[in-house]
């Protein structure tokens, strides 16, 4: 195995680790509007770990002009099409969770709790 594979396998890695992530994010967090914050991000950097990793694994200078291609369009359209749809959302009434104890609610409980004894 050389510095080569090394660094394709690493990326790789990376990759997969961001994308799960992401699985991990849309699986676990409660409305749509975190949901899209969790798959923005990871899922770009995963995608792109990945085309970077099959870019140098690859190593043809017009396969890897593509790959860095791929990798610019999916930095410039995800973000993109992120806040589309939070704003097609927001305009068809769907309104972000509320936060089930308030800050304010969560300051008057603990301030009714006594006191230990010194």
């Amino acid at each position: 195995m050389n510095l080569n594979d090394l660094l394709v396998f690493l990326l790789a890695l990376t990759g997969v680790g961001f994308l799960g992530i992401t699985a991990l994010g849309i699986l676990r967090l409660p409305d749509l509007y975190t949901r899209m914050h969790a798959v923005a991000k990871p899922s770009t950097l995963g995608l792109s770990t990945l085309i970077l990793a099959t870019a140098i694994h690859d190593g043809h200078t017009l396969q890897i002009a593509k790959m860095l291609t791929l990798m610019v369009f999916f930095f410039l359209t995800t973000p993109v099409t992120i806040h589309l749809l939070a704003r097609a959302a927001a305009s068809t009434g769907l309104k972000p969770l509320e936060i089930s104890a308030p800050l304010e609610a969560v300051k008057a409980a603990c301030a009714d709790e006594p006191q230990a004894a010194e």
